[in-house]
Parts: C-alpha cells; structure tokens; sequence
C-alpha cells in the first residue's frame, strides 16, 4: 500500500470562501506521501454554468448579461485567489472555455433544447477552471502541483504519485451503477484510491458530519467516530444525509482506510469507516435515521392463510409498477400484510394491491386494502445489538414512556436493524427519547453563558477540562450553546468547543 491520500472534493468546495485557505491546511498534513484531490463539479454557486444552458432552452434574453455577469464572477476570483505571477495560464483557459461554451449555448437557443451530453461537457470545463485556479494556487505556495483527467489518470496501465507532490484530476467522472446521474467525486475517488492502493481516502461533505441522530431532531447527537460498512449502509437507506455506500465498494474491497469528514469543519477527524474499529463500540446502538413522507398501506383477510403465493403476487405487482417497497411486516398468523412506500407512490401503489387482489376482495377472501398517510419510519442501528438482551425493551419502552405509538415493526434476522413505522409528527419526541435511552449521557444540560469576562472566561475554561470527566464519571454531558456579552454572541446546536471559544468569540 501507497502513502498516497486520496480526497474527494468539489469545485464548490475550491470556489467558496475560505475553501482554498482549507485546502491548503488539508495539504499541510498529508504532503509527505503524496496528495490526490479528485474534484466534482462546481454547483449550485454563481459560478457555475448549467444555468446558461437553461437559459438558452428558454430563449431568456437575459442570457448574454447573465454570460457576462458570469465571466466576470469568475475573473474576480482569479484575482482574488491565484497570485498575479500564476494567473495567465488560469485566465487563459477560462477565456477559451467562455468561448466553448458560448458556441454550445448558442446552439441550444437555435434548437431549443440541451443534451446530457453537453450538460456534462459543460460541467468538465467549470470544473476545469476551479481546478487550474487552485492547482496555480498551491503552486504559488510552494508545492509541486499537477492536474489531468481521470478517465486517462485511470485507464493507464500503472500509475504513481511522487511524495510531497499533489496531483488534481477532474473531467466527466465516472459514477456508480446505482446512480449514474451523481455529479460528486466520491465514487471517482474510490477507484482512484483503489488503483493507486492509496494509504487512506477521504469524502469531503460541505457542511455535515456523520452523528448519532440528525442534529436538528436530537440536539445533543454526537458525532460517531467509527462504523462498520453494515452500519452505514442501514444508516444512508434510512435517511442519513452523509453516507452513500455504493460509492464506498472499491476502497472497502481493498480494505483502504475510509474518512467521512466535513469541509466546514476540517479539524474534526470525522467518521472512520472499518469493519474492525466500527465493531469496537462499547455502545450497541450506533445511530438513528428517519425517513419522513411515508404511507403504510395494510392488506387484511382470512383468505390470505396458509395460501402460498400472495406476498409473491403483491410485492411483484409492485416491482412491475415501479413502486419502491421501503418495509414490510406481516404477523405469523398471515392474516395482514402491511407494507411502506414513499407517500406520493401511495395512491398507485393501493390501486396495484387492489387490482392484483380483485378476485378475493370479491370474494371476501381480503377484507381491506388501506392505505394510511403521514407516517415516518424510524430505525435504530448497530452490529453490537445481535445477541444483546433488553435491545429492544430499551427501545420500546422508551418509545412508551415518549408516548409514541408504534404502527409497524420490522427486524432482520442479523439484528442490527430495528426499524418502526410511526407518525411523522411524533419522529422528533421519538428521537430524543430514544437517544437519551441508549446513548452516553444520563443527561445533557444545555447552557448558554452571558458575560464571557474574567469570571464567566474562567468558568467556560474549567468546564472544558472537566466535561470529559463528568460525563464518564457522572453521566452528565454539558454542552455551551451560546456564549454572548453586549457586542456579539456565537451559537453551535452541537455544543461550543471550549479549547478555542476565545478565537471564535473575537
């Protein structure tokens, strides 16, 4: 195995305020073996393109001042990034690439339309242009920095990075069969890791973390420094914002050191991705997720037992209709069978149930095909719950005392998913008991502090020394969320780090 590090980032991440002075830091720690940063597309930003695309399909007259507003976004940033000795070369291939894409926009007004293919094209210049801007960057920095394409980079028989060196590659870059559409790099990074058996490789999100619970339900959710790929995977199905396992296979296979880091947070060491340090939890629970929108439609009827063959007929009438079945659950006794789909998909996938049954409804065989709306699924996951008793006392129980009502249950035969279906507007009273119920502290208390001088100051510095104490010892994990005097206030919903709260405070 290489000391190469692998890194997927975006252009959004290069463009954005503060994103070079980041990079450099990133750079900073992992020079030494030799860098690689394989780089998406710029989005959602105004520097970025597509929009001129959509523009010139609608014949918007706005077009050229928006080409212009565009090209001068992006001159700007050259000058306020690239040091004047490295532009040329950066504002040379920006004006060429204008031209380019001048000539493709121009195309879509007289045809009124745009293609995939040009959309891409589009994309792999911006992301071009983001590319050179930090490659003239670093160099202007002092490092040995070079860029290329990916599919070349990949295609070669043999390949290698030079230590103390950083290599860029972008262009169309390639993405996983489950989601062909995916304008990020992080499954073009696992094949680069891949290819070069990189010592580590590192998926860069622009603002969050992997934590116990999402953040705007369970304030006091922490951020869960090892999983197992089981573990993320149940966790991304259910609504995990951070997690795409698919585009993990190539690192996993090689058994390559996998990072889930947030670029807004880059001190933070993140997520660990391993199947050994994820199972060392002295925790059972790992995490829960929920996904919301969800309709529970129940099949009901005497008709339906012991008769081979009816979950066969639903649930392949339901493929051939393109309806997507998140859970099922049906009691032993084969009287019911209820099933959960996104809610928009409910509508159909009654009047599929209904049609696939038509002659036992009337023959009374099944009595009912409901269908009930506003509904959540919640699932707690982690591989240490197999084999573990009062897993599932903890959590129903908790659940009962948080008065929420439970509609379904379903738990595979590997235990380390226990996934619920209750009502969307009791998923946050459900999540806070529960994570209070399984997780490290016996309580949080949150507190904000008004008047950070010498007493307050000195305070927040002996609660930063002691909270790690307390919490083992006592069970008690005090977070600072706010810390205000008469001139400003800093706010954090996960608790205010106190080993630097006076820099963050100036």
């Amino acid at each position: 195995m290489s000391r190469v590090e692998v890194h997927a980032i975006s252009g959004t991440m290069i463009v954005k305020e503060g994103g070079v002075e980041n990079l450099l830091k990133i750079c900073k720690e992992g020079i030494k073996g030799g860098l690689v940063f394989v780089i998406a597309p710029v989005c959602n930003t105004d520097l970025e393109l597509t929009q001129l695309l959509e523009a010139a399909r609608g014949r918007d007259e706005r077009l050229w001042a928006m080409m212009e507003g565009k090209t001068h976004s992006w001159s700007t940033l050259i000058e306020s990034l690239v040091p004047s000795k490295n532009r040329n070369n950066v504002e040379k291939e920006v004006k060429e690439g204008f031209a380019q894409v001048e000539a493709i926009v121009r195309a879509a007004w007289l045809v009124n339309d745009i293609t995939t293919g040009s959309q891409k094209f589009v994309d792999s210049i911006v992301g071009g242009w983001a590319t050179s801007l930090l490659k003239e960057t670093l160099r202007g920095h002092g490092y040995r920095c070079e860029s290329g394409d990916i599919n070349t980079f990949l295609d070669e028989r043999k390949v290698e990075v030079a230590p103390d060196s950083i290599l860029l590659l972008t262009g169309e870059l390639p993405q996983s069969e489950n989601s062909p559409h995916d304008r990020d790099s992080e499954y073009a990074s696992s094949l680069v890791g891949s290819k070069l058996g990189a010592s580590s490789v590192t998926f860069w999100n622009d603002d969050k973390l992997v934590t116990t619970a999402d953040v705007a339900d369970v304030p006091s959710a922490s951020v869960i420094p090892a999983i197992t790929f089981a573990e993320a995977t149940e966790l991304s199905f259910f609504g995990s914002q951070v997690i795409r396992p698919q585009h993990m296979v190539p690192v996993l296979a090689q058994k390559i050191p996998l990072y889930l880091r947030s670029f807004a947070q880059i001190e933070h060491p993140g997520t660990f991705v391993d199947d050994t340090a994820g199972s060392k939890s002295p925790l059972p629970v790992k995490g829960f997720s929920v996904v919301r929108d969800i309709a529970l439609i129940n099949v009901e009827g005497a008709g339906m037992i012991g008769v081979p063959g009816i979950a066969q007929r639903l649930f392949g009438a339901m493929q051939d209709a393109g309806i997507s079945v998140i859970l099922i659950s049906q009691a032993s006794s084969e009287y019911s069978i209820c099933f959960a789909v996104p809610a928009e998909q409910s509508a159909l996938a009654t009047a599929v149930a209904k049609s696939t049954f038509t002659s036992e409804i009337s023959a009374h065989q099944i009595q009912s095909v409901e269908t009930e709306l506003g509904l959540a699924i919640l699932a707690v996951v982690g591989e240490n719950m197999s084999g573990v008793p009062g897993i599932s006392g903890t959590f129903f129980g908790a659940l009962g005392r948080a008065r929420v009502n439970v509609r379904a249950i379903a738990q595979g035969s590997s235990e380390r998913n226990i996934s619920i279906v209750i009502k969307e507007e009791s998923t946050r009273r459900a999540l806070r008991a529960l994570h209070a119920a399984f997780f490290l502290s016996k309580q949080t208390l949150s507190v904000g502090l008004f008047g950070p001088g010498n007493i307050g100051g000195t305070l927040l510095d002996q609660i930063g020394e002691e909270a790690e104490r307390l919490n083992e010892e006592f069970g008690v994990d005090i977070r600072i969320r706010a810390i205000a005097d008469q001139f400003g206030m800093i706010l954090d919903d996960q608790g205010i780090d106190l080993k630097d709260w006076r820099r963050r405070f100036e």
